[in-house]
């Protein structure tokens, strides 16, 4: 069964659906993440707060600030940061590989490496949001497609 997201406000009830699709659209085509369309079947509306009052009883839904519910979402997606090669360790930008980036750090130290590393807009969440909350990091390796991962992995919740 498909999720819904709805808005609950007084105006611009026409922008939130192709918003929505859009960030979605763009979601997919930056990150190559493998969600396999199931986004495209969130359901997107908006009420006015009459509107809504009158069509949701209040004790059959759950509410949550928006950004709060963004940010935990996000928490569900491991963040790839590195992968094992070629019995090369391989720092990943922004969760892809970029020869340039390698080729930078070649010879580099630990501490150039970890300066180098990006995660794009999940480094704002993780110096503000979470700046305070525990972090796990999952590593594992293996060859691929055997039961194992061969790339480490970071989440922070």
């Amino acid at each position: 069964m498909p999720g819904s997201v709805i808005y609950v406000t007084d105006s611009h009830h026409n922008r939130f659906r192709p918003y929505f699709k859009e960030m979605i659209r763009a979601f997919e085509s930056s990150t190559h993440k493998p969600t396999e369309r199931r986004l495209d079947s969130i359901n997107v509306v908006s009420y006015t707060f009459d509107a809504f009052h009158q069509t949701f009883n209040p004790a059959q839904i759950s509410g949550y600030k928006m950004g709060e519910w963004m940010v935990e979402l996000l928490c569900l997606i491991p963040i790839h940061i590195a992968v094992a090669r070629e019995n090369r360790f391989v720092p990943l930008n922004n969760g892809v590989i970029d020869p340039r980036l390698e080729n930078h750090l070649l010879g580099a130290e630990v501490s150039q490496i970890v300066d180098a590393l990006n995660i794009g807009w999940y480094e704002s969440i993780f110096n503000s949001y979470l700046a305070t909350k525990p972090v796990k990091v999952i590593s594992s390796m293996g060859e691929q497609s055997v039961g194992t991962l061969n790339y480490v992995k970071y989440m922070a919740c």
